[in-house]
This record gives C-alpha cells, sequence and structure tokens, in this order.
C-alpha cells in the first residue's frame, strides 16, 4: 500500500472516530461559583438562578432562551428519601444520598421515550434549596432524543441548599421521524459526519482490493 492510501485510510478513521464520539451525549457541569456544583449528562448545555424554576420562564432566564415551555414531570419526594420516583414523563433514582442531602448526592434520570413524540426539546431543572450558597437551580438542554443520563450534586462550602426537586419541561414540534415496519417511533437521524467517514472508508478499501487484485 503506497503511503498517501496509508495516510488517506487513516485520516478517514480518525475523523470516523470524531464523528462517532462527537454524537455522543455529554456531561455538563455546573459550577458557577465556588459554593455549589452539579453535573448531568446527556446535555448540551447548563444555565443557573436564584430561587426555585418551577415555570418555563425561569428555563428561559436560566438558558437564555425565549420558548414555551410545558412542565412534564415534577420529582420532589422530600427529605431522606431515597431509592426510585416517577412523576408523569420523569423518573428520578438517588445512587448515593438522599432527598434534602447537600453532600454525596449521585443518580440518574430518565424521560419516557413518548416525551419525544410530543416535544423536540427538553429541559431538566434541579432545585437544591435557597441555603446560604449560590446557585438555587440548575438547569440543562437535554439532548434531542435522549431517554437517559446520570447526575451528580455537592454543596461545595457545607452552608446548605439541600436536594429539593427535578422538573422536566418540553417545548417545541418533534424533529423529523423515519417509522419502520414495526410501527410509529422517533428514529434519530443519521449524523453526517459519520456517514461521510464510513463512506470515505469503503471507497478506500475498494480501491485497495482493485489494486491487489490487479497486481
Amino acid at each position: 500500500m503506497s503511503i498517501s492510501w496509508k495516510v488517506g485510510l487513516a485520516a478517514a478513521a480518525a475523523y470516523c472516530s470524531f464523528a462517532a464520539l462527537s454524537a455522543q451525549a455529554a456531561a455538563i457541569k455546573c459550577e458557577p461559583s465556588n459554593e455549589r456544583v452539579a453535573i448531568l449528562s446527556s446535555a448540551t448545555m447548563c444555565g443557573t438562578g436564584d430561587g426555585n424554576v418551577n415555570s418555563g420562564a425561569g428555563v428561559n432566564t436560566a438558558l437564555g432562551m425565549n420558548a414555551t415551555w410545558t412542565k412534564e414531570g415534577e420529582v420532589s419526594p422530600g427529605d431522606g428519601a431515597t431509592g426510585a420516583h416517577a412523576n408523569d414523563l420523569l423518573t428520578i433514582t438517588l445512587l448515593t444520598g438522599s432527598w434534602g442531602g447537600n453532600s454525596g448526592i449521585t443518580g440518574t434520570w430518565n424521560i419516557a421515550s413518548s416525551f419525544w413524540s410530543t416535544y423536540g426539546t427538553a429541559a431538566i431543572t434541579m432545585h437544591v434549596g435557597n441555603g446560604n450558597g449560590d446557585p438555587d437551580h440548575f438547569v440543562w438542554l437535554i439532548e434531542q432524543g435522549q431517554t437517559s443520563g446520570t447526575f451528580s450534586y455537592s454543596d461545595l462550602d457545607g452552608r446548605g441548599g439541600g436536594l429539593s426537586n427535578n422538573f422536566l419541561f418540553g417545548t417545541g414540534t418533534p424533529v423529523t421521524t423515519t417509522t419502520g415496519s414495526g410501527g410509529a417511533g422517533n428514529v434519530p437521524e443519521p449524523n453526517a459526519g459519520l456517514l461521510s467517514a464510513i463512506g470515505m472508508l469503503s471507497v478506500a478499501a475498494a480501491r485497495l482490493w482493485s489494486n491487489k487484485t490487479k497486481a
């Protein structure tokens, strides 16, 4: 194989790997101060604010958006609760810590798949009490089509602010979907970059095989 072909295949493989990684959901860390920090995966951005974010207006303020949001889940089981709790289309499961706690809080979130048949955009909020710290709430914009992820929360300065609630908000119309023979459902659009890289690799492999057969 010539050096140019080796370089071409290596570049295509690297691009393919990058595209695949880019298509995966990211864990977004919100730490606007040295007092409280929260991380949530399968998100694209986050914002923070004061008080409880129990309305679409609060979501817009935190994320710098101007959308009409509908609340589709509210999980607030009360101090001391542990395990899984669900409301409407949102399920929150604590893996460590408890509701009302302010350190070592980790868990998972799940959105019912039917959510994406109604909305094109999702936001999950976390309120941690008004205490003596900043911020009082976190808001994450969820990657389109994602139905699960993880989260964590910690009060860094120990001045209060226990986990209080998580809300799920939806807005916009569903993304363009394709329906298979098995029934209707949201199917994410193919990643254009990934498909392009696969195509490049296929062409390179075909040409290489052709050169070998001619030799």
